[in-house]
């Protein structure tokens, strides 16, 4: 047996770090965090409202040091542009990079501000790389050849967070905001998803059920979009579009000379292809912007891409072959609901990041097209929403729409096999779009939420919170506490305003169950819809549980809405790994039979390393407390087991045992000389 160091109060004491690493880890699981974030910065159509657009990042527990690069550009003079914007950011507080500061001016990340008279073919291939956004007249494609590429792009972003001191990573929360400002027409933001924005296999869902409209003059009209960005080299991806009628849904290719499958135009720019299938290779920070074909003949108009519902590409299936992963995000300009309109844009989460089943919340003001758009991952998927009467099942990669016909009601889906759940809704006419986390459909084996969420107003105009929390024991209602950034860090709310909005979201009379979700995993669930104008505009808050998790999302807005989900998508179960260590940090080995020996007389402690959770140890012979996370077992004279089980998030249950051997001191032998 391993000699044991150290003495204390005349009594050997080993301590047996029991590694528990309960939901990722332990303790807060924090919204849509990550070192490292990869995006675009998609093209948004100017013609009836200027261009504002922001990155907003948030530190938690410690400093970050912000970096953006675009790895794919190769300009000195760019490199030097995109590193000027490194900011640190103290931690607890939110930090705030103007990417369209002077649109127009020699230092600006935006080419222009206004589409009338700007002819995208002036700026030179060394300019472009200048600017930030995304803009497909300056992508290029050619599908002949061993590695084609389509609408490609140098526009990917990565986003870096290290330690200002150590340049260590450290994990922050981001997102991409256009308006805002007083700029309230166009407005939307885009929650940046870091590591669970990145994958391998993406199904697209689109809005089908609103058309695009376009102002003069139509040069560059606004259009609907799927934008992938690539992370390594050599990424080779497989794309298959969505069949309409009897035909693919063409793409179309922003060079007329595109080769492969493509169709030249007659007039204007681009070019045409209907296949079903695509391979196309992209570098590390490189894009591929795909854009539904509908030919113009209007001679202005340079984009000949889609502006009709019914001509998207809901259902597209992104597969990576090889290579690393991916970030898709699906977009559409001035989408146009009754007499208003708005883009509408989300990062999307991976195929292994999404479920079965859904909550929905509608809109405080439906008005027209609320819709939830429901698209299959699988074959034969038997999808339900109870509280419209609806079921049916859905094919691979098929997409169905379903209006939400009430404000403030509640909906649940149930799937058979995973979905993609996309919302759009708003404020009236005004449209916003969230793909929706899902929550878990056994929640004892697993979870979904956060238990702090950190957010922000961009608005004066009328401000919402959509809160879904877990309600079953251990209850998140009741355990909220709303903090704001006052000076360098998040400090609890003192205002009367902000008191009294903690005081309804802890108000158990204030949430309400989910209809129909009796005999189903939702009923373990309840959601909470508020107007909460007294959260100040430009502020950075955050809503933190102390006892299990919950969603969060914000709708913002009047003249234009914006809508986003901030909680994480990730999904969380308990999983338990043993590790042995004594009072020093050496490791202490075990036997084959997973069986430690201690001597007689040695204190043991028994540690998982999780800051949240509910404990219970049995049995609890020699133990001082058996519902610690690190009991401690005093002086154990005999053999013993100890069964260890952890309640985590959800009702997730993490199970562990570990055998202890007693070494007993050797017994005495008396001999007697005999006499010779």
């Amino acid at each position: 047996m391993r000699r044991q160091r150290g003495h204390r109060g005349g009594m050997w004491e080993s301590v047996l770090l029991l590694g528990l690493l309960l939901l990722l880890g332990h303790g807060a699981v924090v919204a849509q965090t990550g070192s490292e974030f990869w995006f675009d910065v998609p093209e948004a159509n100017r013609m009836h409202s200027k261009i504002t657009c922001k990155l907003h990042v948030t530190a938690l527990t410690e400093a970050a040091e912000i970096h953006i690069s675009l790895p794919a550009v190769t300009n000195p003079i760019a490199h030097a542009r995109y590193a000027s914007l490194t900011r640190v950011i103290p931690a607890g507080t939110r930090g705030t990079i103007d990417l369209a500061t002077g649109v127009g001016s020699a230092n600006s990340l935006f080419f222009h501000d206004v589409y009338g008279g700007i002819d995208y073919s002036t700026v030179s291939a060394i300019d472009q790389d200048l600017y930030i956004e995304n803009v497909l007249a300056w992508t290029q494609s050619h599908m002949d050849g061993p590695q084609p590429f389509l609408n490609r792009s140098n526009k990917g972003v990565y986003l870096k967070a290290v330690n200002p001191t150590t340049n260590a990573p450290v994990n922050v929360n981001a997102y991409i905001e256009y308006g805002g400002d007083g700029n309230e027409v166009n407005i939307e933001v885009i929650p940046l998803k870091g590591p669970n924005a990145l994958g391998t296999h993406f199904f697209v869902p689109m809005q089908t059920k609103a058309n695009i409209t376009q102002y003069d003059p139509k040069t560059y009209v606004p259009y609907p979009s799927i934008n992938i960005v690539a992370t390594q080299d050599n990424t080779h991806l497989k794309i298959t579009v969505p069949t309409h009628g009897v035909l693919p849904q063409a793409l179309w290719s922003a060079s007329s000379n595109a080769g492969g499958n493509f169709s030249s135009l007659s007039h204007n720019i681009g070019s045409m292809c209907g296949q079903k299938v695509y391979h196309i290779w992209l570098n590390r920070g490189q894009t591929s912007i795909l854009t539904p074909f509908e030919e113009e003949r209007d001679a202005q108009i340079k984009y000949q891409t889609s502006t009709s519902g019914s001509a998207m590409l809901e259902g597209t299936e992104i597969e990576v072959l090889s290579g690393g992963p991916v970030a898709v995000t699906t977009r559409a300009d001035n989408l146009r609901v009754g007499g208003a309109v708005d883009m509408v844009v989300d990062q999307l989460v991976p195929v292994n990041l999404v479920g079965t089943n859904y909550a929905v919340v509608a809109g405080p003001n439906t008005g027209d097209a609320e819709y939830i758009y429901i698209l299959s991952t699988e074959e034969a998927n038997e999808i339900s929403v109870p509280q419209l009467s609806y079921s049916k099942t859905l094919s691979r990669g098929e997409q169905v729409a379903l209006q939400l016909p009430n404000s403030n009601e509640d909906y649940t889906v149930l799937a058979s096999k995973p979905v993609y759940v996309y919302h759009m809704s708003g404020l009236g006419n005004e449209k916003g779009d969230a793909v929706l986390p899902t929550l878990p459909s056994n929640s004892k084996e697993e979870c979904t939420g956060s238990t702090a969420v950190a957010f922000s107003r961009t608005l004066s105009a009328n401000f919402y919170l959509k809160l879904v929390a877990w309600a079953d024991s251990p209850s998140a209602i009741g355990k909220f506490v709303l903090q704001k950034q006052v000076g360098g860090a998040f400090q609890n709310v003192t205002s009367s305003g902000e008191i009294a909005i903690q005081n309804q979201i802890n108000d158990p009379n204030n949430w309400q169950a989910f209809r129909h979700s009796n005999g189903t995993p939702m009923s373990s669930w309840k959601f909470y819809q508020f107007q909460a104008n007294n959260i100040q505009t430009g502020v950075a808050y955050r809503l933190v549980n102390s006892e299990n998790v919950f969603q969060l999302a914000m709708l913002n807005g009047s003249a234009s809405a914006d809508y986003g989900y901030f909680s994480d998508y990730n999904k969380i179960s308990a999983q338990v790994q043993l590790e042995l260590t004594d009072e020093h940090g050496d490791p202490i080995s075990s036997n084959q039979g997973g069986v430690t020996a201690v001597c007689l007389g040695t204190n043991v402690k028994l540690k998982t390393n999780s800051s949240h959770g509910q404990y219970e140890w049995y049995p609890d012979t020699y133990l001082d407390d058996p519902h610690s996370a690190s009991p401690t077992a005093r002086n154990p004279r005999m053999d013993m087991t100890y069964n260890v089980t952890v309640r985590g998030y959800c009702a997730t249950v993490a199970r562990r045992s570990i055998s202890l051997k007693v070494a007993q001191p050797p017994s005495p032998v008396l001999s007697v000389p005999q006499r010779v």
